[in-house]
């Protein structure tokens, strides 16, 4: 956020709360023993409420804007990258197959995109903006690993694509990285972010911290992705390429 601004929003209210007591003060020791006293008194009084109004405004500012983070990243300088599924259907909805629910078997979707040169290692984030910004799916994945559980001919590397097939997240078992879709109520939409990268960032951990948890910010998890451990350095420019893909999925559907 930027500093002007933020002491700009804390002056503001600190100013309209010191306004807010000063005429509360006046209103309650007023001597309104006449009609037009009366309405000088009540003028004070609105005057006090107007100014806690603003306060307030000015607190749930400060709130918003400090929530806000800062791409730290040039998202323009980075490889567009193509990513597909065969688990989105051609209605623009998610098989429900993907999903934690009665009707799934809350398995991560199947991705095919694009091999990124100098890339040894690929993040997949998959976010419910209409819950909150439910982080359902966090995975890093190396392309030794790809190799390793896919092989390079049916799925996993094959020329300059990569396929993870449905219910990658299963292969390996030993750390939950997906959580499929579980709306409550209605249509949520749910956008799956595939990130190439130099290496697996540092602080992945942090990212997995917030899995099927309210509040994950996009902008947060990229700057998280953008740093690796080079030796004993932080370093950035981890990501080398982008990608994203989104669909709907509707409570009860099967």
């Amino acid at each position: 956020m930027n500093s002007v601004l933020k002491i700009g929003i804390i002056v503001f209210s600190v100013l309209m709360l010191l306004g807010t007591g000063f005429l509360f003060y006046r209103y309650a020791v007023f001597d309104a023993s006449d009609k037009k006293s009366k309405k000088k008194r009540d003028v004070l009084g609105l005057g006090g409420i107007v100014c806690f109004g603003m306060f307030l405004m000015g607190i749930f500012a400060f709130i918003i804007f400090s929530a806000r983070v800062n791409l730290e990243v040039d998202m323009d300088s980075l490889v567009k990258m193509n990513v597909s599924s065969v688990d989105l259907m051609n209605n623009g909805k998610w098989n429900p197959i993907i999903t934690n629910t009665a009707n799934g078997e809350n398995i991560s979707p199947e991705l095919t995109f694009n091999e990124v040169e100098g890339a040894r290692a690929y993040a997949v984030i998959m976010i419910d903006p209409d819950g909150f910004n439910w982080l359902h799916w966090c995975d890093v994945v190396t392309v030794e690993e790809i190799r390793e559980l896919l092989g390079d001919e049916i799925n996993g590397i094959k020329g300059d694509t990569i396929s993870l097939v449905s219910g990658f997240n299963n292969l390996r078992g030993e750390v939950k990285t997906y959580v499929g879709p579980y709306p409550p109520a209605g249509t949520h939409n749910y956008h799956v972010y595939v990130y190439a990268l130099k290496a697996v960032p540092s602080n992945f951990n942090v990212i997995l911290s917030g899995l099927d948890k309210s509040g994950a910010n996009i902008n947060n998890i990229i700057n998280l992705l953008n740093v690796y451990a080079d030796g004993s350095n932080a370093v950035s420019g981890n990501i080398l390429g982008t990608a994203e893909i989104s669909g709907t999925y509707t409570y009860g559907e099967k």
